[in-house]
């Protein structure tokens, strides 16, 4: 259902998600919209792979796999389309994200 395209810059160490990761700050976002994305697991500062996403994804095989090649590059930091930019911890904060996929 969906296809995200994932970069890596070999120089300044970040990966760079373009639709499956969000950090959104709430500042000037509305109440109802406000909820939702904090329904959905999206919001700064702990940002990460949409609720609504996790719940969609049929092939976990494969997600393991992506996981495992973008783990490879050992990553420095991390950044999104959508949000603020993780600085340190990279690995940490991909353990963290996706340990949906575990299950």
């Amino acid at each position: 259902m969906f296809q995200e395209a994932v970069f890596f810059h070999k120089e300044s160490g970040t990966l760079i998600f373009t639709d499956l990761r969000v950090n959104l700050k709430a500042d000037g976002i509305g109440l109802l919209p406000r909820w939702f994305l904090k329904f959905d697991q999206v919001l700064f500062p702990n940002g990460g792979v949409s609720r609504l996403y996790r719940w969609f994804v049929g092939d976990k095989p494969t997600a393991r796999k992506s996981l495992k090649k973008n783990n490879s590059w050992s990553p420095r930091q991390i950044t999104f389309c959508h949000g603020e930019t993780f600085i340190a911890d990279a690995l940490q904060v991909l353990a963290r994200e996706f340990k949906w996929l575990e299950k």
